[in-house]
């Protein structure tokens, strides 16, 4: 019998030109990072993907005939993007606490909550306002973590503050509000208004009179207008609507003081790996720990260094779509239903869709993609057989298990590392490859 060393060889033999070609973790800027990830956090608060990129195209629009400075419009740009982003942190606890999923929380269907707490008891319906305006301080401590500019942490802190001095935190009203926020708050309300009609001419109509309706309450009545006069272009209709808007985006973004660099693309995946964590119910650090050994396995498959650092942001990430699986079926300790189960076996193909937005990040979102897939072809979401499965997805799907097995989970034991070794052991050749199931127990 082969060692492991030799297989592994053999394994790069005979996959030839694909993985004989340079493989390394692409430069992106901050801008890239933002648009993409974004998707990520359009999940977490149960939105159609993109619901971020459409504010952001309508703040930017609004921006524009503002004629806000430089810093501001970087604030509305990155604040839109990311206004949300602390939703995954406090999502199970507000999911467990009123029994409703993200999207009737956080999403379109958010009238269901309203009723909710309109039948409860006051003191009840405080605490869940509390903990549910608490995912803003959390967003904007994220936001800093993730070197956003400032201006963006502001404005994602009172992005739901009120013209009329109703809103929260309810620090601030009317000019003292700053301008991006006040912004972002009318793109928000507007897009979620254009998201629940059944046409194009529908939501032309249907805007325009929903922030009139608001004009003086919850949006600055100034900008109100001033969005009045652009959703009568019907070139403002047709970048909205048009399936370039990334592009769109890109070529809008403010100048940025950090060009393109592989440390941005790897500082950045470092953080937002514990908005992941905190959303499956982990403590911070634990796709940290799943990456780094993915690395250290990577570099025992004899891959290069570059190409076992790719390995590491693939297995940093591998586990975004995550943020898509309400929180209910995530810290379910009971079997999962069928139709829950297919809720689950979706998120590789949601990492995929998140990770494919980044530029350069093709070929890694097609392992996140197949890190659940099996080599006896019962894997998920594809079924796909061995040869089918890159190494690289090889490699992350035995990390995933040893790190799953050695965490806190609130349906099992944790396990040491022998008792892992020995169920991952007994998982080799079905479930995890053989091979690299043996260099395993040489990197733990």
């Amino acid at each position: 019998m082969s060692t492991p060393d030799s297989t592994v060889l053999e394994w790069r033999a005979s996959l030839g030109a694909e993985y004989a070609a340079p493989k390394r973790i692409p430069p992106l800027s901050l801008g890239e990072l933002a648009l993409g990830t974004s998707l990520a956090v359009d999940l977490a608060e149960g939105r159609s993907p993109g619901h971020a990129q459409r504010v952001c195209y309508i703040g930017m629009a609004i921006a524009s005939h503002v004629g806000v400075d430089p810093r501001q419009a970087a604030g509305v740009f990155y604040g839109s993007l990311m206004h949300d982003l602390g939703v995954p942190f406090i999502a199970a606890e507000v999911t467990q606490r009123v029994g409703l999923d993200e999207d009737r929380i956080f999403g379109p269907q958010r009238q269901l909550l309203d009723k909710l707490m309109a039948m409860l008891p006051e003191h009840e319906a405080e605490a869940v306002r509390r903990l549910t305006t608490s995912h803003i301080e959390r967003g904007a401590e994220c936001a800093e973590d993730l070197h956003l500019p400032p201006a963006a942490v502001t404005a994602i802190r009172a992005h739901h503050e009120n013209w009329d001095g109703t809103g929260v935190p309810g620090v601030n009203a009317g000019d003292a509000i700053p301008i991006e926020a006040r912004i972002i708050g009318l793109s928000h309300f507007a897009e979620s208004v254009i998201a629940g009609q059944p046409s194009a001419l529908a939501a032309r109509h249907s805007v325009a009179v929903a922030t009139a309706a608001q004009a003086g309450k919850e949006l600055d009545p100034e900008l109100v207008s001033i969005f009045e006069r652009i959703v009568r272009r019907d070139s403002f209709w047709l970048g909205y609507y048009d399936d370039g808007l990334v592009e769109l985006l890109a070529e809008a973004r403010p100048a940025e003081s950090h060009k393109r660099s592989r440390r941005m693309t790897m500082d950045f995946a470092h953080t937002f790996a514990d908005v992941i964590d905190s959303k499956c119910g982990y403590r911070p650090g634990h796709s940290a720990r799943c990456a780094n050994l993915a690395r250290r396995l990577a570099l025992q498959a004899h891959l290069e260094e570059a190409h076992a650092d790719l390995v590491w942001w693939a297995a940093l990430m591998r586990d975004i779509g995550h943020l898509g699986v309400p929180s209910r079926i995530m810290a379910k300790s009971d079997i999962l239903s069928i139709e829950e189960m297919q809720l689950v076996q979706m998120h590789p193909v949601h990492s995929k869709m998140i990770i494919e937005a980044l530029p350069g990040m093709a070929e890694v979102a097609r392992w996140v993609s197949m890190h659940h897939e099996w080599p006896d072809g019962k894997g998920y979401p594809d079924s796909l057989n061995d040869a089918d499965i890159p190494l690289e997805a090889k490699i992350i799907s035995v990390v995933d298990v040893f790190n799953a097995l050695t965490s806190e989970r609130p349906y099992r034991e944790t396990l040491d590392r022998e008792g892992a070794i020995e169920i991952i052991e007994g998982a080799s050749g079905s479930q995890l490859d053989t091979d690299l199931v043996t260099l395993l127990r040489n990197v733990v």
